[in-house]
């Protein structure tokens, strides 16, 4: 975007596309859908020149649902900071 910083938009997308990896990897079916997200907490800017990493995990399942947490990590190539 204008302040070379990734925009929310695209940081959701892959939220929901590491998030489907996982309920697939656990549940062994083709098709997952996000059925709700329940909050999205954006604390610091991730820059242009910053690495990503997005990690996810089943929290809870039931007998036709699950819960997925992902978490992401922005470090500055340079200085090595991890945010």
């Amino acid at each position: 975007n204008n302040y070379n910083t990734l925009f929310g938009g695209i940081l959701m997308k892959k939220l929901d596309d590491a998030a489907t990896l996982s309920a697939r990897r656990h549940s062994r079916v083709k098709e997952c859908v996000t059925a709700s997200t329940d909050s999205i907490d954006f604390l610091c800017p991730i820059h242009q020149t910053d690495s990503v990493c997005v990690e996810s995990f089943v929290t809870y399942t039931g007998r036709t649902s699950m819960e997925i947490f992902c978490k992401v990590i922005a470090e500055d190539i340079i200085t090595g900071e991890r945010r």
